[in-house]
């Protein structure tokens, strides 16, 4: 199974009130996401959301070189003005991460208590992305219950049922933070590691691919057909950004990240 993991999908028009911030990389046009999809429809994949892929697993029925799952991390709003209504046109639904702690919140891009329920009913999985958008491994185990608990205690109670997914905020992850996701009564979660999710696949760090800007069709059709050779350079890749995040701090890497970001966005 390979997981995909957007942010924000937004029309020209919106996209350009976002050129030149730190997120603006993260945002993909409405229309390449809309080629993105005919690209999975037209290979024939079939996209399933977190849970539909778990019962999948359960019964056996699963065919893993040929899933997909769409995952929305943050909540942005529009994962329902936006990316739903070009998901309805080929029939798909998607699994969106909610930073809890920002719903319905004035002055934050985050969906309300209607849009999600709204999603919910189009067929959508809903989970957590914490309370408050920081970085797991950084905090005191207190902090770490709170934010895992509350996040999945809000959305619950938007929702009127069990959460049981999330996805990890910035991507640090270690086996202290596994454990306290278990101990908050999640089932699953995905990481930010990019990769193959295979039968053994640890369900506390299900892989994805980040989409960004600089993902055009070529490299997104690479991602869903398994590129053996794309998967390797990603892995060494990835391997670079998580050796300089030991070395320097997950704080210090998440400054010059935004940094750099803030840069390349300008070039764009």
């Amino acid at each position: 199974m390979i997981a995909m993991m957007y942010h924000d999908i937004e029309s020209a028009d919106r996209l350009n009130e976002k050129r030149g911030t730190s997120a603006y990389l993260y945002v993909t046009p409405a229309e390449a996401f809309r080629r993105q999809l005919e690209l999975i429809r037209s290979l024939g994949l079939h996209v399933s959301t977190w849970s539909g892929y778990l019962q999948a697993m359960r019964t056996g029925r699963a065919d893993l070189s040929r899933t997909v799952i769409l995952t929305f991390d943050d909540g942005h709003e529009s994962v329902e003005s936006v990316a739903m209504p070009i998901m309805n046109e080929f029939g798909f639904a998607g699994t969106t991460q909610v930073i809890s702690g920002f719903v319905g919140k004035p002055n934050k891009y985050t969906l309300n208590d209607a849009q999600l329920r709204r999603l919910r009913q189009a067929g959508w999985d809903i989970g957590g992305h914490g309370f408050n958008h920081i970085v797991l491994t950084e905090l005191d185990d207190e902090t770490l219950a709170f934010e895992l608990r509350e996040a999945k205690r809000v959305l619950e109670q938007v929702l009127r049922e069990p959460v049981e997914m999330m996805s990890i905020p910035h991507g640090p992850y270690s086996r202290r933070v596994r454990s306290a996701i278990i101990n908050a009564g999640y089932q699953a979660a995905f990481c930010s590691s990019p990769g193959i999710n295979q039968t053994g696949t640890d369900r506390f760090s299900l892989r994805r691919m980040t989409i960004t800007q600089a993902v055009d069709l070529p490299t997104f059709r690479q991602m869903v057909t398994l590129d053996p050779c794309f998967y390797m350079k990603e892995g060494l890749r990835r391997f670079g950004y998580r050796t300089l995040q030991r070395l320097i701090g997950s704080k210090r890497y998440e400054i010059v990240r935004a940094s750099l970001l803030r840069i390349l966005a300008m070039s764009k």
